[in-house]
């Protein structure tokens, strides 16, 4: 079973309340002649007396509020009394640790390891990301609709989420180094096929827009390729992930900002890296201006290969729990989170294919370089607001009705961000670059704060020694984010040619409309914006959306839906001593019955203490 960490388990309050019993000692009974019974006023002494347990930076403040007998107890010595044999104790719950002294704490295999977990993840969403940066104009030149544009880019992943929905059975079958070695290699031979497919099908991209057996070739070679690349890939960035959040469960949100980083910086750097690498190609060759981005990538990722040495050969086993896990966590609250990581990642997935179409298009005509700088921003604005959404979600995170509401914040954010890139551009005015940038900047906001809220929320009530529940969260948190990537390009697209009156000419059909052949044809696209262009029409659907359901998660803030622990997940509640118990539990007093349970028996037979 991966291993739990031992340094910071201050979020468990059954685990500190057991903390707090076993340590404590009482003042020896002086011998007497008498043997009368304690006063009242010494009870009333006793249940005030307070323990102060040494925890990192923090410490546990814990009432004990009646004793067993005198003398020291050890670790292995149960608790009993007249009647139950019972004790109470209770804890206030941790705050996170500060992210510089959780650091500090770390060994240094630990250390690599988050390191080396980081740049996996990184690197895998900087190679789903890339395409973001020139795919959809190369695709729209060589006469693909924006429906099998949207398939190509759903591809991935979907083959991304199908793997995280069996990640634990896998990781519980091969262990976490086979899955992470697994996975970078399909992803090496997989990225590598893309860069290729044409010259497979024999179909230069230049040409398929004539049709033809080749052109059939490249649409399906591309979406088989690319679900390839998702699903056996993902693999390893899942691995990582149940590694990462069952390893460090203690600093679980820490760990899953820094996860958030780094792969928003791999969105960050593919998108604008695959745009500069096409405009980089030779201009008389667009087949090698094809394949450039992806051999760099694959370089990239056959360097992550002897991470395989770092990372440790580690297995779930099988939960012993009564309940399945994930009936355990069925819940409306659950559903909701699951909802909101959804259509969060939907709408933003929405618009790598649909952005292309507005801003390579009139009246800006951006290169592909310019696209994916603009792409950038937005990532790069979303690692600024991360920092204050990370704190803040650290604040909130013991309140379900505040992550809920910052949650449908985030998606009001969202509404406004696609009202400002689409249907505000019929004003004139507001159809300019500014326009786009002040969108663009509010799509980072929204995307990070109606996403970033859910996971804390998902967590709560979860013991900290179920490891196949927790992982079971994670996987379903990854598979709900891979989904709604997966849907978004598919419904961007298809909501696109829905609308799709007066297609705008794009930068790569720029040529028709500037220096027109005498005597061709028209073009058949609009050299001039207008707003049945197919991207209005979709603004306008995700919009309503965005705000709808802003509504229906700030009526659950409002009405406090929140998940209550079922049987499986609740803490031991251990019951207070009488106040005779004292006197009974004295020198030469009887032995409890064997009836009465210990606190090391009931550890055994409940969930909430180990």
């Amino acid at each position: 079973m991966l291993a739990s960490p031992t340094l910071l388990e201050r979020t468990s309050a059954a685990r500190s309340a057991a903390d707090c019993l076993q340590p404590l000692q009482l003042p020896a009974r002086r011998a007497s002649s008498s043997s009368e019974p304690p006063t009242a006023e010494r009870l009333a002494a006793l249940s005030r007396q307070q323990l102060t347990l040494p925890q990192g930076p923090a410490s546990v403040r814990c009432s004990v509020s009646s004793a067993g007998s005198h003398g020291a107890r050890s670790r292995e010595n149960s608790v009993s009394g007249s009647e139950a044999g019972r004790a109470t104790a209770s804890a206030e719950p941790f705050a996170q640790p500060p992210a510089e002294w959780w650091l500090a704490s770390l060994s240094r295999a630990d250390i690599v390891l988050l390191l080396g977990g980081y740049l996996v993840l990184f690197i895998r969403y900087l190679v789903s990301q890339q395409l973001a940066g020139f795919f959809t104009a190369v695709a729209d030149d060589a006469g693909f609709s924006a429906t099998w544009v949207g398939l190509i880019f759903m591809a991935y992943p979907l083959g991304m989420s199908l793997t995280s929905l069996a990640a634990p059975s896998l990781v519980r079958r091969i262990g976490t180094r086979r899955a992470l070695t697994g996975g970078l290699c399909a992803t090496v031979l997989a990225n590598l096929l893309f860069g290729l497919v044409p010259d497979l099908c024999s179909q230069p991209l230049s040409t398929a827009a004539e049709g033809g057996s080749g052109a059939a070739c490249l649409r399906y070679g591309f979406w088989g390729v690319y679900f390839a690349n998702g699903l056996l890939g993902a693999a390893a960035e899942t691995a990582i992930l149940i590694l990462l959040s069952v390893r460090f469960r203690s600093a679980i949100g820490t760990v899953m900002a820094h996860v958030n980083t780094a792969s928003t910086c791999g969105c960050f750097v593919g998108s604008f890296l695959g745009g500069m690498l096409y405009d980089a190609g030779p201009e008389g060759d667009p087949a090698m201006k094809f394949r450039i981005p992806f051999l760099a990538s694959t370089g990239l990722v056959a360097a992550l290969l002897p991470l395989r040495w770092v990372v440790p050969e580690e297995r779930l086993e099988e939960t012993t729990a009564s309940a399945a896990p994930l009936r355990s966590v069925a819940s409306l609250s659950v559903a909701l989170g699951l909802l909101a990581i959804f259509l969060s990642s939907c709408v933003t997935g929405t618009l790598d294919t649909n952005l292309p179409y507005r801003l390579q298009a009139p009246p800006f005509w951006l290169s592909m370089t310019e696209l994916s700088a603009v792409t950038s921003l937005s990532s790069a604005a979303y690692l600024v607001i991360m920092l204050p959404v990370g704190w803040a979600a650290g604040k909130l995170s013991s309140s379900s009705r505040g992550l809920k509401a910052a949650t449908g914040g985030g998606f009001l954010l969202l509404a406004a961000a696609f009202a400002l890139l689409g249907p505000i551009a019929a004003l004139r005015p507001l159809n300019c670059t500014a326009s786009v940038v002040g969108a663009m900047v509010l799509r980072a906001v929204g995307s990070a704060v109606s996403s970033n809220f859910v996971y804390p929320d998902l967590v709560q009530g979860i013991r900290q020694e179920d490891h196949q529940l927790q992982a079971s969260i994670s996987t379903l948190w990854n598979a709900a984010y891979a989904v709604g990537w997966a849907a978004g390009p598919y419904a961007g697209g298809a909501i696109y040619a829905a609308f799709d009156r007066a297609p705008l000419c794009t930068v790569l059909q720029r040529g028709q409309c500037d220096e027109p052949a005498s005597g061709a044809p028209p073009p058949p696209c609009s050299c001039e914006w207008s707003p049945r262009n197919g991207f209005t029409g979709f603004a306008d659907v995700t919009v309503a959306v965005c705000a709808a359901f802003a509504a229906l998660h700030l009526v659950a803030a409002a009405f406090d839906v929140h998940d209550e622990p079922p049987p499986s997940r609740k803490l031991l509640l251990v019951e207070p001593l009488r106040p005779n118990s004292l006197h009974d539990q004295g020198e030469g007093a009887a032995p409890p019955p064997a009836s009465a349970p210990s606190l090391e028996g009931r550890a055994a037979d409940s969930p909430g203490v180990s």
